[in-house]
C-alpha cells in the first residue's frame, strides 16, 4: 500500500508509523490527509499526525496547525499550539498572540496560560512585547487569574533571547507581588545559568 493508505489502516500501530515516516520523509503530500487525522477522534494518531505535520515544515503544514488553534475537538487547540512552538517557525507567534488575547478577553485563563507556554518555547523574540506587557499590565481581571497568566508570562520571557525580556524580567522581579517576583527571577536564573553553561 502507498503511505497515504497505509495512514488509513485499521491497525493503530501501521497507521501510526505511516504518519511518522510521512513527517520525516517531509512528504507535503501528506498534508491534507494528516490534516484529517487531526480531527479524527484517535488521540495517540492525532497527536502523531501534528508532529508529523511540524516536520513537514512547509507554509501548508503550519497553516493546518493555526487553523486548528481555534478547533472545538477538545485537546486540539492545544496540541496545535503546542506543535506550532515545536515548529520554531516566526510565522507562528501572531497565531498564537491572538489566541492569548482572545483567551485573556474571553476569561479562558487555562487556554491562555497554554498558548503563553507555547509561546515560551517557541522563544521568538517576536513575542517579547506583547508577553512584557502581560507581564507588566495592571488588568481589571481578578487578581488570581491575573497573577498566573503573569507567572506564566515570566516563565516565557525567561526562554526568549534578548535585552527586551530581560529588562521586562528585571523589572517584574522588583513586583511588590511576592509570586511574581519570584517567578521573574528564577525566570532571570534560569537564563544566566543557560548562558555559562553554554
Amino acid at each position: 500500500p502507498t503511505l497515504l493508505e497505509a495512514m488509513e489502516d485499521r491497525d493503530p500501530g501501521r497507521a501510526r508509523n505511516a504518519i511518522r515516516i510521512a513527517g520525516e520523509s517531509q512528504n507535503p503530500g501528506a498534508v491534507s490527509r494528516l490534516a484529517e487525522i487531526l480531527i479524527g477522534e484517535d488521540e495517540a494518531l492525532r497527536e502523531e499526525a501534528g508532529k508529523a505535520l511540524v516536520r513537514i515544515g512547509d507554509s501548508s503544514a503550519l497553516e493546518v496547525l493555526i487553523s486548528m488553534l481555534d478547533s472545538d475537538i477538545d485537546g486540539l487547540p492545544a496540541l496545535a499550539a503546542q506543535c506550532l512552538a515545536a515548529s520554531a517557525s516566526p510565522r507562528a507567534v501572531d497565531p498564537l498572540l491572538q489566541v492569548m488575547h482572545e483567551s485573556i478577553r474571553s476569561r479562558e485563563t487555562e487556554s491562555a496560560r497554554e498558548t503563553i507556554r507555547a509561546l515560551g518555547r517557541l522563544a521568538r523574540p517576536e513575542a517579547t512585547g506583547p508577553l512584557t506587557e502581560l507581564l507588566l499590565s495592571k488588568s481589571l481581571l481578578k487578581r488570581r487569574r491575573l497573577r498566573e497568566l503573569k507567572v506564566a508570562a515570566a516563565s516565557a520571557l525567561g526562554r526568549i533571547p534578548g535585552d527586551d525580556a530581560v529588562g521586562a524580567l528585571a523589572q517584574a522581579a522588583r513586583s511588590r507581588d511576592s509570586q511574581l517576583r519570584r517567578a521573574a527571577q528564577t525566570a532571570l536564573d534560569r537564563r544566566a545559568q543557560a548562558l555559562a553553561s553554554s
